[in-house]
């Protein structure tokens, strides 16, 4: 519902809306301003949709979670991932059945290009850097201990959401049929202009046209790192991947943990949450997606929880600091460069990597 109120145009103070979704406008002045605010609401409504419980289908939920509209001041943060810099509200619920935590209302198709944005993607990368300074070292050796000779076995790896495609250029050295899959057209062209040899641009959805184009049609290993949490309807993209795969072939996903010590301690302040991660899975909701898939888990690596005491005293600053900013530029001010608004949230090692099995 809609109220439109006629007052002096420079006495508009903001947008809200409640957290049932039902928005709220104060509109400007003369009706011309009043008809492009109320185009722009309804274009802001048509970038996300309500959603059901993505693992059981349930409707029913609790709010654990909401961030009105302009908690970052778009003056002073940079919030392109949090909102897509469009001061929109963010609601992160549980599911009261399974305990599935996702967002809702959740970014659609048409709200994603306003949370990845284009331009802060470099033209040109640095080949040699990139792999020899690369994060997958503890992913590697996880690989090697289910693939320990994939040059006389033919394996054939697929990374989704490969962003540069650093990691399936690593297994290709190792001896893995590997290609990388990037919905990021510009990633994948600075990527191909650096020498960067087996990525390729298409998304989950149109794998069955890109393995045409590569030539395979079974995929033994499917690797998503840090994918999973951006995925608008998990269940559903990983039955694609599943039918290119056979019995005893496997799934490695890396992702952020809800369960973890460093969510328990800063709760609304941690770092994972903002609208990219649309999906919050634990070891138990992960693994119960995966059995519903027709996958057993075979392990769960994750850093020792007392490892965690090495950084506490340094997150716990950051969560300190965080507040103070928020408070300190809540109104515009005449900042030299916006602020990150991530730079202080806090966490702990707080992501786990899962490896599962296709049973059938």
């Amino acid at each position: 519902m809609i109220f439109a109120l006629t007052i002096p145009e420079d006495e508009i103070i903001r947008q809200s809306q409640h957290s049932n979704n039902t928005p709220i406008l104060l509109i400007l002045g003369n009706p011309y301003a009043q008809i492009r605010f109320v185009k722009e609401l309804n274009h802001m409504n048509n970038l996300r949709d309500t959603k059901v419980c993505n693992l059981c289908g349930s409707h029913k939920y609790k709010e654990l979670h909401y961030y009105p509209p302009n908690y970052y001041n778009h003056t002073n943060f940079e919030t392109y991932s949090w909102d897509g810099n469009m001061d929109m509200d963010l609601k992160i619920v549980k599911c009261s059945n399974c305990k599935l935590v996702y967002q809702n209302p959740c970014f659609n198709s048409n709200g994603l290009k306003f949370l990845y944005p284009t331009e802060i993607i470099p033209d040109i990368l640095d080949y040699e850097n990139l792999l020899h300074n690369h994060k997958f070292h503890y992913l590697l050796g996880i690989i090697d201990k289910f693939y320990p000779h994939p040059n006389t076995n033919n394996y054939t790896m697929l990374d989704f959401g490969t962003r540069y495609g650093v990691l399936p250029e690593l297994l290709f050295n190792k001896g893995f049929k590997a290609f990388g899959l990037e919905l990021n057209k510009k990633c994948v062209s600075a990527a191909l202009k650096s020498g960067f040899k087996n990525i390729h641009q298409g998304t989950i959805d149109n794998l069955g046209e890109i393995s045409n184009e590569l030539k395979i049609n079974r995929i033994n290993l499917a690797v998503l790192v840090d994918v999973i949490e951006h995925l608008l309807n998990p269940m559903e993209e990983l039955k694609k991947i599943a039918k290119f795969q056979d019995t005893g072939d496997r799934m490695i996903i890396t992702t952020m943990n809800i369960n973890s010590l460093g969510y328990k301690l800063f709760k609304s302040y941690w770092y994972y949450i903002h609208a990219q991660h649309t999906y919050y899975f634990s070891e138990k909701t992960l693994a119960r997606l995966f059995n519903k898939l027709g996958y057993e888990v075979e392990c769960v690596f994750q850093v020792d929880k007392i490892k965690n005491l090495t950084i506490f005293h340094k997150e716990l600053v950051k969560w300190l600091k965080h507040k103070i900013e928020r408070i300190k530029y809540r109104n515009d001010k005449n900042l030299k460069k916006k602020l990150w608004f991530a730079t202080n949230r806090p966490s702990l090692f707080d992501i786990f990597t899962i490896v599962v099995r296709k049973k059938h």
